[in-house]
């Protein structure tokens, strides 16, 4: 049951949004708020590019390697947490952005390297903690998490929801014991 609210002193706009809801069961104003809440820039195309790469990549990376691997773990863990936190962080609280990338804040890289971290390792130690010798995994994990920060910050050319996890894939494969 769709419970509404109707009111006779409507606009021509908020006709026009519900005549749009009736048929597609968004209105203009949902739509546009979803755009903005998922991207940048708010513009549909780049909504429609990052997110579902986002997908596709946690997609391949849970069927392929995650409860088996460290490699699914970590690179979900960064991509999950530390991308996710970064843009969160970076939006609300980032005031300082970096000369080189004008789009991404140093309070947004910082979150994407603190909870990278701690989420891999926490997962990590969940899920493999009796397989893994945990103390020697943190170094790795920070320069994991550092490098994936990093490549994040220089991701214009290819979107960072393909490096990230590339690269946090290939460094946990050679750097921490599977």
């Amino acid at each position: 049951m769709n419970c509404r609210f109707y009111f006779a002193g409507t606009s021509t706009n908020d006709a026009t949004n519900e005549t749009n809801h009736n048929k597609t069961g968004v209105t203009n104003r949902q739509k546009d708020e979803i755009i903005s809440a998922i991207s940048r820039s708010g513009s549909q195309n780049e909504a429609l590019g990052g997110p579902f790469l986002y997908a596709i990549a946690l997609f391949v990376l849970t069927m392929v390697f995650f409860r088996d691997s460290p490699i699914g773990i970590v690179a979900i863990s960064q991509m999950a947490a530390g991308d996710g936190l970064a843009d969160i962080v970076g939006r609300k609280f980032g005031k300082r952005k970096w000369y080189f990338s004008p789009t991404k804040s140093v309070e947004g890289s910082i979150a994407f390297f603190i909870s990278g971290f701690f989420c891999s390792y926490s997962l990590l130690y969940w899920i493999l903690g009796s397989r893994l010798d945990m103390t020697r995994v943190v170094i790795p994990l920070m320069w994991i998490s550092f490098a994936s920060a990093a490549v994040e910050l220089f991701s214009n050319m290819i979107d960072d929801n393909i490096v990230v996890p590339v690269v946090s894939s290939l460094l946990t494969y050679f750097f921490i014991p599977c």
